[in-house]
């Protein structure tokens, strides 16, 4: 499981819990409400955050292609060294 889903779901537990003690404690339901909005806002805004692992892949393809690239250069630099040899 993602680490966003983690804390997404972290998050709902804790309200949930906070509004069951709330009704059984006979607290004042206004910090459960305005928790309820912060929660809300924050699972809107991480599900809406962009996934590591596709820029990791994106960049490891950057490199694999830069290394190919390289490898091909440096043959073609033997090849020349070598005709510059004979």
């Amino acid at each position: 499981m993602e680490s966003k889903n983690v804390m997404i779901i972290c998050a709902w537990a804790f309200l949930i819990m906070l509004w069951i003690l709330s009704f059984f404690g006979e607290w004042d339901l206004l910090w459960p409400l305005i928790l309820s909005f912060i929660i809300l806002i924050f699972t809107v805004s991480v599900s809406y955050t962009d996934d590591t692992k596709s820029n990791d892949t994106k960049g490891s393809e950057d490199i694999q292609d830069l290394k190919s690239k390289l490898n091909a250069i440096e043959k073609d630099i033997k090849d020349i060294k070598k005709i510059i040899e004979e």
